[in-house]
């Protein structure tokens, strides 16, 4: 009897247990099907069996079919929304930043080479010291200034140097010849001295006090002045410097006939007879010039190595300057040459280089800008050839473009924009 009591109760724990266990797992399975639920409405759990121990997810019926396709529109809005670049126009306008429309059009092709500016034989003159004596230039004289006609390019004077005051000589000249007239003149009228050796007296004083009133009013030295209105290219001498009657000071070169010297390289050598112009830029200004605005021509020259710089040929020009090229001065060079094409160019300074790469901005709206990344093709120092990344018609921005990239890197987005293309 006792033995029957212990397996009634047996049993009674066994099926509490089994029921309790059951239920724990029908909680498990409802976090289980709550986790892989996440916004899938259309999750069918009447497809769940979860029928005591036997666990047998059916994954036809479960299905987790995760549409992203649904999506991709909405994705790809926001992510080009994430590449736009926003400044308002009012800031924009504020901040000089500008844009132009993109078009085919005539291009020119050009051959980079370095190049060197020089003077015109012809327009240049030397300035040379009219007496012997001490250098003193003129104050702030240095290479490059200009110059106008008849200004003072240095001053020389013998003063200081034994013998070399010219009022003090005078004087002593004066008091000389003064001396002699005085002695002269009793004996002239006592007839011991001729009426000729006296006059010649008489006329040595006079000029000797003509040249002591002109020592006085005379300025401290002999001045060196430019002959013509020009750059002065050259200073052979300095401050203290003694040099002798006709020595060279300076040289000084017309502003307005200049030449331009390039070397082409030898393996360019069939481009030669096809340059026809020439555009230059200043590396330390930056500044561009177009030789063709400049009266410029291409003086005549065979395709001849320089002696000075073999595996180059000799090309050159004379143009006009404008006053802010001084000769001395090396310039990168774009020989423009015959031959042309159709192709879209922008302005070079709406390029931006990261990294190695080039990029432009182009303005999508009154408010957006994008960073697209193009690839460049030839240059001829203001204008680059775009072979790809920007189509015609859209705008690029071409001034202002360091303002636009420091908006990029701040990362202001407009809300709502998107930009699909």
């Amino acid at each position: 009897m006792q033995n029957i009591s212990k397996v009634l109760l047996c049993a009674i724990l066994s099926i509490g247990t089994t029921a309790l266990f059951s239920c724990r797992n029908d909680n498990g399975a409802a976090e289980l099907a709550h986790h892989h639920h996440h916004g899938h409405e259309d999750h069918d759990h009447e497809d769940h069996d979860h029928d005591g121990h036997d666990h047998d997810h059916d994954h036809e019926a479960h299905d987790h079919d995760h549409d992203h396709g649904s999506h991709s529109h909405e994705d790809k809005e926001h992510g080009e929304s994430e590449d736009a670049i926003v400044i308002a126009p009012e800031k924009a306008s504020r901040l000089g930043i500008k844009s132009m429309e993109t078009t085919q059009g005539d291009f020119q092709e050009t051959v980079k080479v370095s190049g060197e500016i020089l003077a015109s034989a012809s327009d240049s003159r030397i300035v040379s010291a009219k007496s012997s004596g001490i250098v003193t230039l003129a104050s702030g004289m240095t290479d490059g200034m200009h110059v106008g006609s008849g200004q003072t390019i240095a001053t020389i004077s013998r003063k200081g140097m034994p013998g070399g005051d010219e009022a003090e000589g005078a004087r002593l000249d004066y008091e000389a010849a003064r001396r002699e007239y005085e002695r002269m003149k009793p004996l002239f009228e006592k007839g011991v001295v001729s009426a000729r050796d006296f006059n010649s007296a008489k006329a040595a004083y006079e000029r000797a006090e003509a040249a002591v009133a002109g020592s006085k009013t005379a300025p401290a030295g002999t001045a060196a002045t430019a002959p013509i209105s020009g750059t002065v290219s050259a200073l052979y001498v300095t401050s203290g410097d003694y040099v002798e009657a006709g020595q060279p000071i300076a040289s000084v070169v017309a502003s307005t006939s200049m030449r331009l010297h390039a070397d082409l390289p030898r393996r360019l050598r069939d481009n030669y007879d096809k340059i026809v112009s020439a555009t230059i830029t200043v590396p330390e200004t930056g500044r561009t010039y177009d030789l063709g605005e400049l009266k410029g021509r291409r003086i005549a020259g065979d395709a001849i190595e320089c002696a000075q710089h073999p595996g180059y040929l000799p090309v050159q020009f004379t143009f006009e300057g404008d006053g802010r090229l001084t000769s001395g001065g090396y310039v990168d060079t774009y020989l423009k040459l015959t031959d042309r094409h159709q192709a879209l160019a922008i302005p070079v300074g709406a390029l931006s280089e990261q990294q190695g790469k080039w990029f432009v901005y182009v303005r999508l709206d009154e408010d957006c800008y994008e960073k697209r990344p193009v690839e460049k093709g030839g240059s001829d120092g203001q204008f680059v050839e775009i072979l790809s990344g920007i189509n015609p018609g859209e705008q690029v921005v071409t001034d202002g473009v360091a303002y636009v990239k420091l908006a990029e890197s701040a990362g202001i987005v407009p809300e709502g924009h998107s930009h699909s293309h």
